[in-house]
């Protein structure tokens, strides 16, 4: 008896653990923050951000963490204008079959959306960008990111402020469209 109780509350405590490690980065993103009635709020990537557009992926660029070789089509968001390094990342989308290890797409707690998702609306005075460049934005407010995996290796990311679409972006498993306010900006994209 002695031993079938230890050895269920090993399992319990193993059981338990897990469920902890689950549930941590779980509740970080849906339980991130809320009103005093309950309500959920948005995130807010800031309003400095920086997109970064490769129609034809790019080599892995090491001085800055986390900046693998992805060969695939893909658009990716940084926040605050400080760099590209992991801390600076917001979300992701990429076309086709992405590297072994690498998500299709995805946002960090940064730009979650903690309210509704928003996948329609249009990009007002908008400019539509399909070259390899990076683009930054100042825009008003504090938008979140909601994304979108399609069939086929297609993926859309949604950036909004509340029911506003700030911008909108699309790949599949060869091109990238981008479509951001006018006022965003081209700059060089960084290199290896």
């Amino acid at each position: 008896m002695h031993r079938s109780v230890h050895g269920r509350l090993a399992s319990l405590a193993a059981f338990a653990l897990i469920a902890l490690l689950v549930a941590i980065p779980a509740r970080a993103i849906t339980n991130g923050t809320a009103d005093g009635n309950g309500r959920t709020l948005q995130a807010g990537c800031g309003p400095n951000l920086v997109f970064l557009v490769w129609p034809h992926g790019h080599p892995a660029i090491p001085r800055y963490s986390e900046f693998p070789h992805i060969p695939n089509p893909h658009i990716e968001l940084y926040v605050g204008l400080r760099g590209y390094d992991l801390t600076y990342a917001g979300a992701w989308i990429i076309g086709g079959k992405p590297p072994t290890g690498i998500t299709r797409g995805g946002f960090f707690t940064n730009c979650a959306n903690y309210g509704d998702t928003v996948t329609a609306g249009t990009v007002a005075n908008a400019q539509v960008v399909t070259k390899q460049t990076a683009v930054k934005c100042v825009v008003k407010g504090s938008p979140a990111v909601d994304v979108k995996l399609r069939p086929a290796g297609v993926a859309d990311l949604y950036l909004h402020v509340g029911k506003t679409m700030l911008a909108t972006a699309h790949v599949t498993r060869t091109s990238v469209k981008l479509t951001v306010p006018k006022s965003c900006k081209l700059i060089a994209a960084p290199h290896p």
